[in-house]
């Protein structure tokens, strides 16, 4: 007995050495091997998500190029899902979070870390200060679906109120909560959701004109299918996935306004826009004026290390506490994360890179309207600072999207029909990466799209 233990033993490790020899030393990836044990080994959902036809694989990254095993060299217009904001592995955030690895990997949120305490006072003080007099303070999770999640959940407490009032073409997140309150059926799967979520109309494509009618529609919503109070109005400043929609800053303010008469709260959702990515002011909502209860952030924050935010006005958070109802967060403002994301913070101001998203997004501007202006195929162009879609015919997008990638340009598809190119880059890019990619970009378009 003991000794075909023994032989099983032996052959798993056997085993456990043939893989590690197929990945190679660093340097030496077997590309093949990497793909066939991702195959074999990982379920295929992600693959649902945005895939080429030839899988890409990575072997490194830094600043806004990714490399490939054989030394490609890809230009990442998509910030890996706008996660990478000031680039990859920048040199002060891997220093950063390198020092906290030393010193403590990991601490629960039950215990109080320096890292988390520096965290919550940096991105606090990145708030405009409240009309109402009142603070901003934070409540750390891990990922932008969880922060989702929880801001639903504070809402509905703090009002009482259970309707949700979200908008179609939006994206919050891929289950749970955050999946109902999507408005899209690309990540809606066919189960019993979270009840209480209204999707209302964006004002977007031809609605976008009809501001003060899509506000008469939601007041009718509210009142023929709520009892007339809501816990929340969730939006997004500029719809990401959706196909890059800024909202109308009036539809907002109104929404804002309605959403209060009827009891709720406003959650900005900046997970995607924020931390000066629209060049205009550090988070999305300002540029409309309204003054948020609470706003939800991730992504950029940790530029790759997975930390997300609840922001709230103080007496959110008092109101939610009082309950004596606890939430926890196991890897909430994990001290590495949380030092990371202070670096982010410190390097966003540091070097400009709101002003640099700006003056950066006035040349993507350029270029993209010179696409739309030149081709029968490009529907619209939008967007703002570095965010950015252009909306071309289906098949012609699906086209250009792949041409890209095997030129060594990695972009996005987003959007109801997955026809929108999404330009999101990290923001340390230069202007020379975008005239490259745009001469790229028209060359393309000349292949699979007549000239107007």
């Amino acid at each position: 007995m003991m000794l075909q233990v023994a032989r099983k033993v032996t052959r798993s490790m056997a085993k456990t050495q043939m893989a590690a020899r197929a990945f190679s030393a660093v340097g030496e990836m077997d590309v093949d091997a990497v793909v066939k044990s991702r195959k074999k080994n990982m379920s295929k959902t992600y693959d649902s998500f945005q895939t080429f036809k030839d899988p890409v694989v990575l072997e490194r990254a830094e600043g806004q190029y990714c490399y490939g095993p054989d030394g490609q060299k890809y230009l990442d217009l998509l910030a890996h899902n706008l996660t990478i904001s000031v680039g990859h592995g920048h040199p002060k955030v891997r220093a950063a979070a390198k020092e906290q690895i030393d010193k403590m990997p990991h601490t629960s949120s039950m215990y109080y870390s320096e890292a988390a305490s520096q965290l919550a006072e940096k991105l606090v003080d990145t708030f405009p200060e409240r009309t109402d007099g009142e603070k901003w303070q934070a409540l750390f999770a891990v990922t932008g679906t969880e922060a989702v999640e929880l801001a639903l959940q504070m809402a509905r407490v703090v009002t009482g109120n259970i309707p949700i009032l979200s908008l179609t073409n939006s994206y919050h997140g891929s289950y749970g909560t955050a999946m109902a309150a999507s408005g899209g059926k690309a990540c809606r799967h066919d189960l019993p959701e979270t009840g209480g979520i209204f999707h209302l109309q964006s004002p977007i494509y031809h609605h976008k004109d009809n501001i003060d009618g899509l506000v008469e529609m939601a007041e009718t919503t509210i009142g023929s299918s709520t009892s007339g109070n809501i816990g929340a109005f969730l939006f997004e400043p500029l719809q990401g996935y959706g196909g890059i929609h800024e909202l109308p800053h009036e539809y907002i303010n109104k929404m804002a306004k309605l959403t209060r008469e009827h009891g709720g709260l406003v959650i900005a959702d900046e997970i995607q826009t924020g931390y000066g990515r629209m060049g205009d002011c550090f988070w999305a909502y300002e540029a409309s004026g309204v003054e948020p209860d609470l706003v939800i952030v991730a992504k950029g924050l940790g530029c790759g290390f997975p930390i997300s935010a609840v922001v709230a006005k103080e007496s959110v958070f008092k109101t939610f506490d009082d309950t004596g109802k606890f939430v926890f967060s196991t890897y909430g403002a994990n001290p590495v994360c949380a030092a990371a994301a202070c670096a982010v913070l410190d390097v966003l101001k540091e070097e400009k890179f709101q002003e640099r998203a700006f003056k950066l997004g006035q040349v993507v501007s350029k270029h993209l309207h010179n696409i739309m202006d030149t081709f029968e195929d490009c529907i619209e162009v939008r967007g703002k600072g570095l965010m950015w879609g252009i909306e071309l015919e289906p098949d012609v997008a699906v086209t250009v999207f792949e041409s890209l990638k095997d030129q060594n340009f990695l972009v996005g598809l987003g959007g109801a029909r997955k026809n929108v190119l999404r330009v999101m880059p990290p923001m340390c890019l230069t202007e020379e990466d975008l005239d490259h990619f745009h001469s790229v970009l028209y060359a393309t378009m000349e292949t699979c799209s007549a000239k107007k």
